[in-house]
């Protein structure tokens, strides 16, 4: 029996933040996560000419209210914009970027609220709509959301942010051709907006086109090079191509962006393993344990290898670990029953195979057929 390193590869993990260009990914098993959050509201953007900010009190409260917001105190943002509102209270720029720190504060309510009343003040103005559409898929309303992002699209033909977060909900929908169409206008609206080629790129390390989604991620990467999260993404792909290497030096790029990036630190050490550095791909994994005691695939990974080489107590040792952090761990539980037969405890490695088999191991039943009869 083969013992299973799991590659932790999560595409679109780090969580987005309204205004920047970050994703999540968001988004769920170790092949791929959804990230829920992975999409993107409109920053408050510096006033433009002609927008409808009538007094110099007011036009104060707002730059303050921008100022604050973009030093990330969330809280004094939502009083200067209100305080804005009361002296203009027609003003749909100041609802909206209210409503867009509503949002960032957990306040969905609130939020919804302010884009619909932007909305009303001025309805071709598109980005109330798209802020709103991102609101909707966070209640699950899709059908809402698809409109609105359709609406904001249809009043600015440019607006990349809006196909890009429509392509992500038709990605996580099952409409992957919608999903890449969205991207692909994204693209030609804005040949720079690099969420656009990471999310498409994801699709295809999807499909196993791997030499188009690293493509895809390099375009990205050119475009943001401070991202850790489309290194990360590439070191994926290049790690599912076998090109291990290449995979550690993206994996090591994005913990230099990201110190704290476990996920990182685990991928690594698996594809280190790979290329047979098993002291190195145990360091990468005690590092993540380091940073995040209870990220179990770390744990995980650290039984695989000392289950390849015949060190069932550390596996064991291990496993118990990922057991206790995920009681429904099949995987766990299939491994540490191979651990318990070598050691001649074949009843409790049987017992172990029941429990992976009832959590959905499916080759657990392989191995109930052969030793416990």
């Amino acid at each position: 029996m083969k013992t299973i390193l799991i590659l932790y590869s999560i595409l679109t993990l780090a969580a987005s933040h309204i205004g920047k260009a970050q994703a999540a990914d968001n988004n769920s098993k170790h092949i791929i996560k959804q990230n829920k959050d992975a999409y993107h509201n409109d920053a408050p953007q510096p006033l433009q000419q002609g927008a409808a900010i009538d007094s110099l009190p007011c036009m104060a409260y707002v730059y303050q209210g921008q100022k604050q917001y973009g030093l990330g105190d969330y809280n004094a943002a939502l009083h200067d914009y209100t305080t804005a509102l009361r002296c203009d209270s027609l003003s749909a720029w100041t609802y909206n970027s209210r409503g867009i720190v509503h949002s960032v504060l957990g306040n969905t309510q609130s939020a919804l609220a302010d884009y619909t009343k932007a909305i009303s003040l001025d309805s071709h103005y598109a980005s109330p709509y798209n802020n709103r559409a991102i609101l909707y898929v966070k209640l699950g309303k899709y059908t809402e959301a698809i409109t609105n992002y359709t609406k904001a699209i249809s009043l600015d033909t440019h607006f990349a942010m809006a196909y890009t977060n429509r392509g992500f909900l038709k990605y996580t929908t099952g409409d992957t051709q919608g999903a890449i169409a969205d991207y692909a206008s994204a693209l030609q609206a804005d040949p720079m907006y690099a969420l656009a080629y990471n999310y498409r790129a994801i699709i295809h390390t999807e499909a196993a086109e791997y030499d188009i989604a690293i493509h895809d991620y390099t375009r990205a990467i050119e475009r943001d090079p401070t991202s850790s999260m489309f290194y990360y993404n590439r070191g994926v792909a290049k790690s599912q191509a076998g090109d291990y290497a290449g995979a550690i030096a993206d994996y090591t790029q994005a913990i230099a962006f990201h110190h704290h990036y476990v996920e990182a630190y685990t991928n690594r050490g698996t594809a280190k393993y790979a290329l047979g550095d098993t002291i190195g791909a145990i360091q990468d994994c005690d590092s993540a344990i380091q940073i995040n005691p209870t990220f179990t695939d770390a744990y995980y990974n650290r039984a695989g290898i000392a289950l390849d080489q015949s060190d069932n107590k550390t596996a064991i040792k291990n496993l118990d670990i990922v057991l206790q952090l995920d009681p429904k761990h099949s995987q766990a539980y299939f491994n540490r029953g191979i651990c318990k037969l070598r050691t001649g405890n074949v009843k409790g490695a049987c017992s172990d195979w029941r429990k992976a088999e009832t959590f959905g191991y499916k080759e657990a039943k392989n191995a109930l057929r052969q030793y416990c009869k």
